[in-house]
C-alpha cells in the first residue's frame, strides 16, 4: 500500500500507471487476482483509513426517487425501493486505526488525485440530446438514442 501512496504522490504518476506497474510486478490483490482495476486503486487512495482515521456511516439508505422510465426487463415495483447515498461527513463516526501512512503524505495523494482528474482526457458524459433516455419504443420498450453522423457518407 505505501509503494503505491509512494507513486501517486512522489512519482506523480497516474492509477492507469500504478496499475500497469503493480500487474508488470506481478503483485496481486486482496482476492488474489493479477489484474489490478482502476478503481479498486482509487478507493485505496481515497480511503482515509490508510491515514489512521476509519469512519462508519459513510453511507445512508435513502427512499428510492422515482425513474423517469423503468428499464426494460425490470419489475414496475423493485424488492427493496431505497438507493444508498453517501452520508454527509459530520455524520460520519471516526474509529482510530493503526496508520499504513503519514497525513502528509495522505493530503499529497489526494491533491495530485485532484490535478491528475483535472488533466484527465474523458468526454462528456450526460446526456448528449434533449430527449435522451426519455422516448421509448411502444413496441419493444427500448429507448431511442441519438447518433451523430457525418454528412459526407449520407
Amino acid at each position: 500500500m505505501r509503494q503505491i501512496f509512494h507513486r501517486v504522490s512522489k512519482e506523480r504518476v497516474s492509477i492507469g500507471e500504478v496499475c500497469r506497474r503493480l500487474q508488470q510486478a506481478g503483485e496481486h490483490t486482496r482476492t488474489g487476482k493479477t489484474v489490478w482495476d482502476r478503481t479498486t486503486v482509487w478507493g485505496i487512495l481515497k480511503n482515509p483509513a490508510y491515514k489512521g482515521s476509519a469512519a462508519f456511516g459513510k453511507t445512508e439508505a435513502v427512499p428510492m426517487k422515482p425513474k423517469l422510465r423503468i428499464q426494460r426487463g425490470d419489475p414496475p415495483i423493485p424488492r427493496r425501493p431505497v438507493s444508498t447515498v453517501n452520508a454527509a461527513r459530520d455524520k460520519w463516526i471516526s474509529i482510530p486505526v493503526p496508520a499504513l501512512v503519514s497525513e502528509d503524505l495522505f493530503e499529497a495523494v489526494q491533491l495530485q488525485l485532484e490535478e491528475n482528474r483535472q488533466h484527465a482526457r474523458q468526454s462528456k458524459r450526460g446526456a448528449r440530446y434533449l430527449l435522451q433516455g426519455l422516448l421509448v419504443c411502444a413496441q419493444c420498450h427500448y429507448a431511442y438514442y441519438g447518433k451523430p453522423i457525418n454528412p459526407r457518407y449520407r
